[in-house]
């Protein structure tokens, strides 16, 4: 016990019963046991109190560490959002850029039918002399063209024959078509 042999035990139990009365001992002992326990918890609260700041200072190195850690990956989801929010702006310009280019070129088809005659179901214009009637508005006969009809090629002539077919309409353009469906759709 604390590097003590049994010798030098006795040797210090022999001088101190030379130096105290037998009756003083067990008082002095016990004082000195008491003083040996207060040594050694003083020495234990020094020894925890040292290592509880150590781990303190561990403690606020982590903490330090990982509110530094935080301001990184705070930055970086920032920089993140903010690309994000880039792309999303540049698809929306370009999506609006589509679509203003898609109104102009509605417009640009509806302009040119917006010009022209608007022609009725049959594909002929209105207000236009009905094929087979004079300017004032009474049959002709066959062979007589009037004098509002533009003229007619050789075959078509031939094809007006009583009992013939009669010729198909020339085909509406499609500007004509897609301002009809706009008519239609706003009636």
């Amino acid at each position: 016990m604390f590097g003590i042999g049994p010798t030098e035990f006795i040797i210090i139990a022999v001088l101190a019963l030379m130096l105290f009365s037998p009756r003083e001992l067990p008082k002095i002992l016990r004082s000195a046991a008491k003083f040996w326990g207060s040594l050694r918890n003083t020495a234990d609260e020094f020894r925890d109190a040292i290592m509880n700041e150590e781990e303190m200072h561990d403690l606020r190195g982590m903490l330090k560490g990982g509110a530094n850690e935080f301001k990184r990956a705070e930055a970086a989801a920032r920089r993140e959002l903010m690309k994000a929010r880039m792309e999303m702006q540049k698809a929306q310009n370009k999506l609006l850029k589509t679509v203003k280019a898609a109104e102009e070129s509605k417009r640009a088809e509806l302009a040119p039918a917006e010009g022209a005659p608007a022609t009725d179901g049959a594909g002929t214009r209105e207000g236009a002399p009905t094929p087979g009637a004079n300017d004032d508005g009474a049959p002709r006969t066959s062979g007589e063209p009037a004098a509002s009809d533009p003229p007619t090629p050789a075959g078509a002539i031939a094809s007006a024959r009583p009992g013939a077919p009669e010729p198909a309409s020339p085909p509406t353009p499609p500007a004509v078509v897609a301002a009809e469906k706009v008519d239609q759709g706003a009636a």
